[in-house]
């Protein structure tokens, strides 16, 4: 609908048709937004954040604990400088619109001094490039791996007989946001010591 009424205003058809004013798009205004879904994504904890345009709206959505919650909608004007400014942090390529891209990037608020590791991938849809970003909390990362709320029989047949064995593979499985990635750095600092060259 909009890009008809855009196309009748541009070629001035149509009776009483007047040029659509354009909501101009300020930098301050589309990092401000980035940074806000992230700094939300921290605060509830979200192991995704996924920004998806659809036919009249953009979606943003949150991944927490497994589930995904609808966090609000951005203004579809914003939504390609958005889509931008996401791909220059994740140091994709801001003019290819059609393959898939993969970033990563840290993410390092200066007012608030949250920090965190994103993995970034964008790809496109027929509503135009849907976003997703994993959040990966550093702070999470430093976890005791006693702390990391197995039962305390599990905690002792993994430690003797995972961590403290010499030698072996450990297949560490699970859907999104059951801590896997917790788990996996806890074991690192476990085995983490003078002796040993992780």
């Amino acid at each position: 609908r909009r890009e008809i009424h855009d196309a009748i205003a541009t070629v001035g058809g149509g009776q009483g048709a007047k040029p659509r004013a354009e909501k101009p798009v300020h930098d301050a205004e589309v990092v401000g937004i980035v940074d806000q879904l992230i700094l939300q994504a921290l605060d509830r904890g979200a192991s995704d954040i996924h920004i998806e345009p659809l036919n009249r709206r953009v979606r943003v959505r949150f991944r927490c604990d497994g589930v995904m919650t609808l966090q609000g909608d951005l203004d579809p004007v914003l939504y390609p400088a958005i889509a931008s400014r996401v791909k220059i942090m994740a140091g994709m390529d801001i003019a290819e619109r059609r393959r898939h891209q993969d970033g990563r990037t840290r993410f390092e608020h200066p007012a608030s001094g949250r920090t965190c590791d994103l993995r970034v991938s964008v790809y496109s849809t027929l509503n135009g490039q849907k976003i997703v970003m994993r959040v990966l909390n550093r702070s999470a990362k430093r976890i005791d791996i006693r702390e990391s709320g197995m039962s305390p029989r599990v905690m002792e047949r993994f430690l003797e007989e995972a961590l403290d064995v010499p030698s072996g593979v450990i297949l560490i499985t699970g859907p999104t946001g059951s801590g896997k990635t917790t788990t996996l750095y806890g074991a690192g600092n476990y085995l983490n010591n003078d002796e040993t060259c992780i």
